[in-house]
């Protein structure tokens, strides 16, 4: 079967055309099998069989001798984004600490590595580790599949593969359906992505995160009296510049501060490029034109490093969010880390640990994901459209009473150290880890993609 008759099958889902080009076996003989699983997981047939993927890959063969997938084992591999500077990169880095916190013997292996060298690593890997393995791969559902492909040996098949999985609108698009039947159990950091899971089936547990170590939690920043009250708002092109909404910020810190008043506004902006399709509404250009002007209000498009970001979080008086969704707002618990108020979107991820008790919540509607044509965009989804005139009056209260936002804010400095810190996400793993049932595997040679 053909790419192009694959793309016929799926006339009303023409964006998988460039999603099986990059995931589809180099083996020729293997291609016909792939593309039937993915048609059959597409469109939902009841005859799909949980059945080890390799095998689907080698016409049936299984390359299995264990009856089950025993979770008793104590090494995990984990399989994720290595690098620096992204969300994904400290998600990978954060459960390497966590999973080594938990007793558990660790190995990591880059998603990014090409096909031979991820094969080979992940060889190495299983001819060192003892039985019963489990292997947690910190990437988006979509990727799933690709690490099965590049698995030559049927190795994943034969361990316990946990997702640790975040999405932001309110449904997971269909394109992540075969990565999401390829995982034994899900794990998201938040309640939001947790119900985002939950309609398919696997068993979804939340367990949040883990921010920074007790010991080395990082110090407030020192109260200044004199300087403006400063607002920052954050954001990056990859991340969705409509998805982010930092022109919702902007128009409530106009609309908060007409007159004279001692305050100023950051926006940090990263990757920018107005051809971007993160970009596809113009709401840079809006934002450009919102902020032209108005002296108050400095536009920083510089690529700041993660202690850059830091020191410009420690000279800010308030961080604001007016996002349409967050997996979880990492922005958000770094400035209540520093105990540092925060007003932010009333929906999505960031409730987990924002609240009126802690923070300044800021009033929505639900509308539609606007589609523009991009794979992980489904009709169905929605997330949020905040409320501007709730947000400018957010900031006049932190205007107005800086003393009781940064009361405030240390009540939500207090529940991250209590709920988010390494030693709290550790146990929390470990327990899970340790709470898991065997999983049955069926044999392969009893049953057929129809």
């Amino acid at each position: 079967m053909s790419l192009e008759l694959l793309a016929t099958a799926l006339r009303d889902r023409p964006y998988y055309r460039v999603f099986f080009s990059a995931m589809l076996p180099h083996d020729e003989e293997a291609r016909p099998t792939f593309i039937d699983l993915c048609i059959s997981v597409l469109a939902k047939e009841q005859s799909v069989p949980p059945v080890p993927f390799s095998s689907l890959l080698s016409g049936g063969r299984s390359p299995l001798g264990k009856p089950t997938k025993s979770c008793t084992g104590s090494d995990v591999l984990l399989i994720g984004h290595l690098g620096q500077g992204t969300g994904l990169n400290r998600n990978s880095r954060m459960l390497q600490d966590a999973l080594k916190g938990s007793g558990r013997r660790v190995s990591t292996l880059a998603y990014e590595l090409p096909a031979d060298e991820f094969a080979q690593g992940l060889t190495a890997w299983s001819e060192r580790c003892g039985p019963h393995p489990t292997v947690v791969a910190a990437v988006n559902a979509q990727d799933i599949p690709s690490l099965f492909i590049r698995d030559r040996h049927g190795i994943l098949d034969s361990c316990n593969v946990i997702g640790f999985f975040l999405w932001e609108t309110s449904a997971a698009p269909r394109v992540q359906e075969l990565g999401v039947a390829l995982v034994d159990e899900i794990w998201t950091p938040t309640n939001y992505v947790a119900g985002i899971y939950a309609p398919f089936g696997k068993p979804v547990h939340v367990v949040g995160k883990g921010l920074f170590a007790r010991r080395d939690w990082p110090a407030r920043p020192p109260a200044s009296n004199n300087g403006p009250v400063r607002f920052l708002t954050v954001f990056d092109f990859h991340s969705s510049v409509e998805r982010k909404n930092p022109l919702a910020s902007v128009l409530a810190f106009r609309k908060a501060f007409p007159g004279a008043e001692k305050v100023e506004m950051i926006v940090k902006a990263s990757n920018v490029d107005p051809q971007h399709p993160g970009n596809a509404q113009g709401q840079w250009e809006e934002l450009s034109r919102a902020s032209a002007g108005d002296r108050r209000i400095h536009v920083v498009t510089e690529r700041y490093s993660e202690a850059q970001m830091q020191q410009l979080m420690r000279r800010t008086s308030c961080v604001v969010s007016l996002h349409r969704a967050e997996g979880f707002g990492y922005v958000l618990s770094d400035a209540l880390a520093l105990g540092l108020p925060v007003i932010a979107t009333d929906y999505s991820g960031n409730t987990d640990f924002c609240d009126s008790e802690n923070s300044y919540p800021v009033a929505y509607r639900l509308i539609p994901v606007r589609a523009q044509g991009a794979y992980w965009e489904d009709e169905e989804a929605i997330w949020a459209d905040p409320d501007v005139d709730s947000a400018a009056a957010q900031m006049r209260q932190v205007y107005s009473d800086y003393p009781q936002a940064l009361r405030k804010a240390a009540r939500g400095r207090e529940r991250l150290i209590e709920v988010y810190s390494k030693e709290a996400f550790a146990e929390r793993l470990g327990k899970r880890l340790a709470s898991r049932r065997p999983q049955p595997v069926l044999d392969p040679s009893a049953a057929a993609v129809q």
